[in-house]
């Protein structure tokens, strides 16, 4: 009788121990998605927020001239890189990336984290 409850309690609290592992890793798989979405739509962002500024100077035309600013880290703490070329603003990360179309074929200069002054010069535009 002994043995059969002993044996009815290790049972119980192998199950217990389970279901509590499981738990936890389905809590740290959830964790990790939600990360990865937050981090993706910063991405999203900066690259819509990149993409308008240059479509605007294309559209305003030759004269127009305005800072903005473009976020130091993606989502608070990752770091990432901008690249344009061929009518597409790209954002990189953890070999990741998050692309925009734009109207400009070329864009002159780097985008940089922080402040940027674009320009529209004869129809070129020029990054600062």
């Amino acid at each position: 009788m002994k043995s059969q409850i002993s044996i009815e309690f290790l049972l119980l609290v192998s199950i217990l121990i389970f279901i509590v592992g499981a738990s936890f890793l389905a809590s740290g798989i959830f964790q990790t998605n939600v990360f990865e979405d937050k981090v993706y739509s910063s991405a999203r962002e900066i690259c819509r927020k990149i993409s308008s500024e240059i479509d605007i100077a294309v559209r305003m035309g030759d004269g127009y001239r305005r800072e903005f600013s473009v976020e130091r880290m993606l989502f608070g703490n990752l770091e990432y890189l901008v690249e344009i070329e061929n009518y597409t603003v790209k954002i990189i990360w953890d070999n990741k990336i998050f692309s925009c179309n734009i109207l400009a074929e070329k864009v002159n200069g780097l985008i940089k984290k922080g402040q940027n002054l674009i320009r529209n010069k004869g129809g070129e535009i020029y990054v600062e």
